[in-house]
């Protein structure tokens, strides 16, 4: 076997490993619990400057953590979210979620800028 095929393997061993990671790290969410949780964490803020800023800061978490492959962007694989959910975030239909897209929904649908 030579470097090359051996690096193939690798490769193929460290992908499927972290099929693995994003399976059991991401736990599913039920289109209730999704964005009500996020809402009523929202509304406990008075200002909202300070909830545009907690909606920025939850939705880099929330694509922190997903995000395997660190575009810092969400496609659905990565997201955790079931398809209605994934598509009701994806504004664009670009097939990813950005920060943005996710901020958006954290402020109670807001558009994005």
């Amino acid at each position: 076997m030579n470097i090359l095929s051996g690096l193939g393997a690798a490769n193929g061993l460290m992908q499927g490993a972290a099929s693995i990671v994003q399976s059991l790290k991401q736990p599913r969410l039920t289109d209730e619990t999704f964005s009500d949780l996020f809402k009523a964490q929202l509304a406990a803020k008075a200002s909202p400057e300070a909830q545009a800023s907690k909606a920025l800061e939850m939705s880099q978490r929330f694509v922190g953590l997903r995000d395997v492959d660190g575009d810092k962007m969400l496609r659905i694989d990565e997201s955790g979210l079931s398809a209605k959910q994934f598509a009701s975030l994806d504004r664009d239909k670009d097939g990813q979620l950005s920060v943005a897209e996710v901020q958006a929904e954290f402020q109670g649908g807001a558009t994005i800028s």
